[in-house]
């Protein structure tokens, strides 16, 4: 686990929201189903799980940006909030084919920082989560969760985000570098709270269709 320091006299409280970004296309699952997010694991969504494990790390407020068939997500986002008992609010984004990057963007206008950043096909173990809500941040400040295990033989270095961490003080800094010291496994278990606002873009509730 690293952090990215910056100097700052501002905290930010330990957060209980999440962001999920939801909104691609998920082109190499597609042979499983043709809505990443909604494919079932042992019989339950993926998108499902990720909420549930949000749930038990503390978090209580959920946001998801939505892209790809939307309209179909957002249906089962209205049901799952009320199954659940927990606030879910969907943010479209329109440009959704421009990367998970675009999604981030699309909740600046309804999201203040910090959350929780997570993906809807990830799931990690709840601990994961609370370790890194028990820290209070400055408000240009990120935590990250870093995989130093480079050796495994399930990932694919070249399908996730690898940094070159080093040691700054009693912390560690953290950048993206094509020769890695670890990975985030932004396309696997990477969950950055974020406390960094980032340009806006168009959301709304969720609401039935």
């Amino acid at each position: 686990m690293v952090i990215t320091m910056k100097k700052s006299g501002m905290q930010t409280s330990p957060t209980t929201r999440g962001l999920i970004i939801a909104a691609g296309q998920g082109t190499r699952l597609s042979a499983q189903a043709d809505l990443k997010p909604l494919i079932r694991i042992r019989g339950v969504p993926l998108i499902q799980r990720v909420i549930e494990q949000g749930v038990n790390a503390g978090l209580c407020e959920f946001y998801v940006t939505v892209g790809y068939q939307h309209q179909r997500l957002e249906e089962f986002l209205v049901q799952l909030r009320e199954q659940l008992g927990v606030a879910i609010t969907t943010i479209h984004n329109p440009h959704w084919q421009l990367g998970n990057g675009s999604s981030v963007l699309a909740a600046r206008a309804h999201l203040e920082p910090p959350f929780v950043l997570m993906m809807a096909d990830h799931l990690i173990e709840p601990r994961l989560v609370r370790t890194l809500t028990a820290h209070s941040l400055a408000r240009d400040q990120v935590m990250l969760a870093v995989d130093r295990d480079l050796d495994n033989s399930w990932v694919d270095l070249d399908d996730v985000t690898r940094v070159r961490t080093r040691e700054v003080g009693s912390r560690q800094s953290v950048s993206n570098y094509q020769t890695s010291t670890a990975m985030t496994p932004g396309s696997s278990i990477a969950v950055p709270v974020c406390s960094t606002p980032c340009r806006s873009a168009p959301g709304r509730p969720a609401q039935p269709q």
